[in-house]
């Protein structure tokens, strides 16, 4: 998110029709989050309970004085930053990018519109390609090998007695999956299942397997025949662990095309919004500076805001082919809910960050 370039200097480019259509790709953020970055707009539900559960019998319920956590509608989010946009830059929509070089200190893309083919150059590229990973296979930089696979379902008239808690589930004995439950509206919930499960076709098999059983066996599996999934299958792959170079050139990366959206932090939307706005400042500021200003700025702002919360993230595929691992983790986060909910709900936000990057991103503002 570069909103705060210089008006006329940024060019959006993506490669399908930005989403907007409400109660579609839903996810959770902490409402301090989001009335910090300005999306409180976005939120549908607000919890005031988080709740663990794990399949050997243990349970971690946390009650919190007031709500904490939000159901962010991600067609409603898609909306707000697109209406930021397009009143000052460009925002171009359906376009293929083919192939990317440099020249000059120039990147040059090589795109696909309506079946024609065009070059556009830039100044400055933010490479936010997700898992196609477009311009680091392009250089070799280098990506994740390892990724995490969800997938989630909407169910309308589930009958969900309490619609104030937001659960997690921790992982089955045969297949090592961790999986989430979110209450909405009156009656409708979103089910979702999750792990490291290699390849992404035979995962899907899995995914949607354990899917079925988490369904069945929770408080929906006694409505099944009131129930209707009134959505398609939500599908993502998440990769886990950061890659070696966060810039190259005059290229930027943010979100999963570095590794900044991760499946055991709290939150996936909030960091990579956050790493956006450094980064638009970072490019802002080159730009004011006629160039002069080196990109480079963005890795050291980033890195030592984030970098302890991301180095250990080996942890993540260690706790999915271990149930003591969860197990152990979920006694420690009740001793720190018993003791300080404040630093339980920082932890799960920032994990072990420094107190200084903390404090960083408290003072972030999505307009400043």
């Amino acid at each position: 998110m570069v909103l705060n370039i210089t008006k006329g200097n940024v060019l959006l480019i993506e490669k399908d029709k930005i989403r907007t259509e409400e109660n579609r790709y839903m996810r959770f953020t902490f409402l301090e989050s989001a009335n910090r970055l300005g999306l409180s707009n976005a939120i549908i539900q607000q919890y005031d309970k988080l709740s663990f559960v794990s399949v050997t019998g243990s349970r971690l319920d946390v009650n919190f004085d007031d709500f904490e956590l939000g159901l962010i509608d991600l067609g409603k989010l898609n909306r707000i930053l697109k209406n930021e946009i397009k009143d000052r830059h460009e925002i171009r929509e359906d376009i293929k990018v083919l192939d990317v070089n440099m020249d000059n200190n120039k990147v040059n893309i090589l795109a696909s519109e309506n079946g024609e083919t065009q070059t556009i150059s830039s100044k400055y590229l933010v490479d936010a390609s997700g898992c196609e990973f477009l311009t680091r296979k392009k250089f070799n930089l280098g990506c994740s090998e390892l990724l995490y696979h969800c997938l989630a379902e909407r169910y309308k008239n589930s009958y969900e007695n309490d619609q104030t808690t937001l659960t997690f589930f921790f992982p089955s004995n045969e297949f090592s999956l961790g999986g989430w439950k979110y209450p909405f509206g009156i009656k409708d919930c979103v089910y979702g299942i999750g792990g490291c499960l290699g390849d992404i076709r035979n995962s899907l098999i899995i995914l949607d397997t354990e899917l079925r059983n988490m369904v069945k066996n929770s408080n929906l599996g006694s409505q099944r025949k009131n129930v209707i999934i009134e959505s398609k299958q939500d599908i993502g792959s998440v990769p886990i662990g950061i890659s070696q170079s966060l810039v190259y050139n005059s290229l930027c990366y943010v979100g999963d095309s570095f590794g900044q959206a991760t499946a055991w932090m709290g939150e996936g939307i909030r960091p990579i919004i956050e790493a956006s706005i450094i980064c638009g400042k970072t490019i802002d500021d080159a730009i004011r500076k006629n160039g002069n200003n080196s990109l480079k700025v963005y890795s050291d702002r980033w890195h030592s805001t984030y970098y302890d919360a991301y180095k250990n993230y080996h942890y993540m595929e260690k706790w999915n082919r271990s149930l003591d691992g969860w197990e152990k983790t979920l006694k420690k986060m009740s001793k720190i809910a018993e003791h300080d909910k404040k630093q339980f709900i920082e932890l799960l936000m920032y994990d072990n960050m420094s107190k200084d990057g903390k404090e960083y991103l408290k003072k972030l503002k999505s307009k400043s």
